[in-house]
């Protein structure tokens, strides 16, 4: 210990300043070495205790700022890629609607060809025999039925979802209910199936045989049977209109449960962000610190080397001393414990010496 005084390396312990952490024998060394320096000269201990000791201190607690902004960082990253996580299987949990049966397909068609011949029949076309100046009109015809098949469809699905929107746990209500509580609905069906009747019918009894279309019976089979396909393709619609709109309903949920996920993970990442630049401003201010107390150190340890090889057989004998008296408490440890705890039994070279 003695010789490192006059070697090339610090003769300081590295936590200078923390004396709370030291053990016995760091606490002994420095508690005589301030001695010493009280002794020979007291400038180098006001030195250590104003300017080397506070800017060691000042560079450990940014070095602790520092270690701290990084752990943060640490548990942040995580957390951001787990979010993300979240947010992919929300995605991959999308609902999709399932594929219409045939009979959604098929009724469709159906009642659009029946549409196609009752418009034709209003516009004076005879299917069974078109010419060639008929057929923009027919096309007209068929983009109207479609259209109109169409229309029928949305003006359905706009209905059950206001049912949903005014009444809860309405969209679990059939059509049928509907009708049986006079439901404006109901009512909206019941005008949409007249007026595919009254399409229908004249186009349809243009296909019969003349004698067979005078006839009230047939007359009554043919309104009934375009009144059958326009009920069954209402009904339909309102089926489909159902698990639509719980489809969507599922997805909008899952999208607000993606958004809030994404404003989460946009506050991390902009916290993220601050950290980072944190630990950038700090990491430069650490090394500022660093490098002021490494100068303070190296100033104040040139001036102790010198000061030591000036007063070098002064240091010598206070070092004999301070071994002799380190004995001493040892012996005096060991009998009278209580008497050492006091601070009575504690001896150094300047009290030994008064």
């Amino acid at each position: 210990m003695f010789d490192s005084l006059f070697g090339n390396y610090p003769c300081i312990p590295d936590r200078w300043g923390e004396q709370d952490q030291l053990d016995d024998e760091s606490v002994k060394y420095i508690q005589w070495f301030k001695e010493l320096l009280l002794k020979l000269a007291p400038q180098l201990l006001d030195q250590l205790n104003r300017s080397v000791i506070p800017a060691a201190i000042e560079a450990k607690k940014i070095a602790n700022k520092l270690e701290s902004l990084q752990q943060q960082k640490t548990e942040i990253l995580p957390e951001i890629a787990d979010a993300k996580k979240r947010v992919k299987r929300n995605w991959q949990k999308m609902p999709k609607l399932e594929e219409k049966s045939w009979l959604h397909i098929v009724f469709p068609i159906g009642l659009s060809l029946m549409l196609v011949l009752g418009i034709s029949e209003i516009l004076g076309i005879d299917i069974q025999s078109l010419t060639p100046d008929q057929y923009p009109l027919f096309i007209l015809g068929l983009g109207g039925a479609i259209f109109i098949n169409i229309a029928e469809s949305e003006s359905i699905t706009l209905h059950v979802q206001y049912i949903h929107a005014s009444k809860k746990g309405a969209a679990k209500i059939t059509f049928w209910q509907l009708m049986k509580e006079g439901h404006p609905a109901f009512y909206l069906a019941l005008v949409i199936i007249i007026l595919e009747i009254a399409f229908a019918t004249p186009g349809l009894l243009n296909l019969l045989p003349p004698s067979l279309s005078e006839k009230l019976l047939w007359q009554l089979v043919v309104m009934l049977g375009a009144g059958l396909a326009a009920l069954v393709n209402v009904t339909l619609a309102w089926g489909a209109a159902l698990p639509k709109l719980e489809n969507k309903e599922e997805k909008l949920k899952i999208v607000e449960e993606i958004e809030e996920k994404n404003h989460q993970i946009n506050r991390q990442v902009l916290v993220l962000h601050n950290l980072e630049e944190q630990i950038q401003e700090t990491k430069q201010i650490l090394s500022d610190r660093t490098a002021r107390a490494i100068r303070e150190h190296r100033r104040w340890e040139l001036s102790v080397k010198h000061c030591m090889r000036c007063y070098r057989q002064a240091v010598k004998k206070f070092y004999e001393q301070y071994r002799e008296i380190q004995l001493e408490n040892a012996n005096i440890y060991a009998y009278d414990k209580s008497n050492i705890e006091q601070g009575n039994g504690h001896k150094t070279p300047l009290n030994k010496e008064r």
